[in-house]
């Protein structure tokens, strides 16, 4: 037999697993996998029997050389594990657990075979998702990693606007709050009667020297909010749980919350130096 390796390696990035999508990925990967270890159960029959054995002798155990794991991290970081076998308690699992991560591995020694997808629900500083397909069959190989990979094509993609945009919100962010601390400044001196003088600073040489020492204030809360808004959506995300269908309710409000605390603030400062 060839003895030659084949490896893919897939990433997973961008990407939303509903409980429905997860469910049905461990299907596929528990169907590929006992699809090579079948096989590799049949050549190893024939490899004892070729040693001498007799075929009537030999057990289901002894020809069995694949190990299996499905393991899942629910929000509270306990992990719960399951088998192939035990299909009905890793739905029950995904359907009242939230699932942070997940862990699915499979190998067999026959044909030195390696099968592991993980999915961690993670923000965009972390690493993606990945799945890694190897073995000797290399059939088997690259049959595997086309499921896999028309699998995860299938899966709805992640929103990346607020990554693909820093460089647009992070300033907007900047100078809305330049313009809130700039009219709370002018209330401020309008209260002390030194408004004259504020604004003989801001629109005098100086008015350079400000408008940086503003934004350097302000350089620091622009990026905390861009950090809030980024993990609204993370690069993986899982959902499970019984509340899964909360979640993209929980996302819009949490984008009103960040806007708010940054647009109504400045309006209500702007109004206020009009009276």
């Amino acid at each position: 037999m060839d003895n030659s390796k084949a490896k893919k390696e897939l990433l997973i990035d961008n990407k939303i697993f509903t409980k429905d999508d997860t469910i049905s990925l461990i299907k596929l990967f528990i169907k590929s996998s006992d699809e090579i270890l079948e096989k590799s159960k049949d050549n190893y029959r024939k490899e004892l029997i070729e040693k001498g054995y007799v075929e009537s002798g030999i057990r289901k155990s002894d020809i069995d050389r694949g190990h299996s794991k499905l393991e899942f991290t629910d929000s509270d970081h306990s992990k719960y594990t399951s088998s192939f076998e035990e299909i009905s308690e890793t739905i029950n699992i995904l359907s009242n657990m939230r699932i942070i991560e997940i862990n699915l591995y499979f190998s067999e020694q026959v044909f030195n075979t390696r099968f592991i997808i993980n999915l961690k629900h993670s923000d965009s500083h972390s690493t993606p998702g990945y799945a890694i397909v190897e073995g000797e069959d290399c059939d088997w190989v690259i049959a595997t990693t086309k499921i896999v990979r028309d699998f995860f094509s299938t899966c709805r993609n992640q929103s990346t606007f607020v990554k693909e945009h820093k460089l647009y919100i992070v300033p907007a962010t900047i100078l809305l709050l330049n313009f809130f601390l700039n009219n709370s400044i002018g209330l401020i001196a309008q209260k002390m009667h030194l408004f004259p003088k504020f604004a003989m600073m801001t629109l005098s040489k100086d008015w350079m020297f400000f408008t940086v020492i503003l934004s350097l204030i302000t350089l620091s809360p622009a990026f905390l909010i861009y950090q809030r808004l980024i993990k609204i959506w993370p690069r993986i995300e899982i959902q499970t749980g019984k509340d899964f269908q909360q979640i993209q309710t929980g996302k819009r409000y949490k984008v009103l919350l960040l806007t708010s605390i940054i647009l109504i603030p400045t309006l209500i400062s702007f109004l206020l130096r009009l009276l």
